[in-house]
């Protein structure tokens, strides 16, 4: 069984989850469920993420995912 994703699909779904953590976590830090300090390094390293995995996916970067 392969459990191989597409690099696109990968990406599409990185940026989903980042931006349901926009959406969400401002919610709970008003709630004080989560600390600001909490959020914004997981907003940032979702961010990450993305860049990471589109770099990967440039052809011109010689980088075989």
């Amino acid at each position: 069984m392969s459990n191989k994703v597409h690099i696109a699909a990968q990406i599409f779904e990185l940026q989903r989850e980042l931006e349901m953590r926009r959406l969400v976590y401002p919610e709970q830090v008003r709630r004080g469920k989560m600390k600001a300090s909490q959020a914004a390094p997981h907003i940032a390293q979702s961010g990450a993420a993305i860049m990471t995995v589109q770099f990967v996916q440039e052809p011109e970067n010689g980088v075989r995912a």
